[in-house]
C-alpha cells in the first residue's frame, strides 16, 4: 500500500519560505481588558475552614493560665457556715415539696 499525497493539516504548512505573515495590530489602551477571577463560595468556605483549623491546631489542649485561674478562684472561696447550709436546704425542700429527714 502506498500513499501518494497528503495535504497539510495546519495552515502554516502551506507557507513557503518566501511568504510573510501579517503583522499584529497594536492594541489601544482603551481596548484592553483586565484579567480577573472570582473564587466560588465553596472555595472561600474551604479557605476559611483551613485557616480556622490551623488556629485550632496551634491552640493547646489545656490552657494552663485558665486552669491556674480556676484553681485560685476555688481555693479563695470560703465555705458557708452550717447554719446557712441548713437554711438553704430547708428552702429547697420546701420549694420542691419534699420532707426534711
Amino acid at each position: 500500500m502506498s500513499i501518494d499525497k497528503i495535504s497539510p493539516a495546519h495552515p502554516s504548512q502551506h507557507m513557503t519560505r518566501g511568504q510573510k505573515t501579517s503583522k499584529a495590530s497594536p492594541i489601544n489602551a482603551g481596548d484592553q481588558k483586565k484579567d480577573a477571577f472570582a473564587l466560588t463560595q465553596e472555595s472561600q468556605n474551604k479557605i476559611a475552614f483551613k485557616k480556622a483549623l490551623a488556629i485550632v491546631n496551634k491552640t493547646p489542649d489545656v490552657r494552663a493560665d485558665v486552669v491556674a485561674n480556676a484553681k485560685a478562684n476555688l481555693e479563695s472561696l470560703t465555705r458557708p457556715s452550717e447554719d446557712v447550709l441548713d437554711k438553704v436546704a430547708e428552702r429547697l425542700f420546701a420549694e420542691f415539696g419534699l420532707k426534711n429527714s
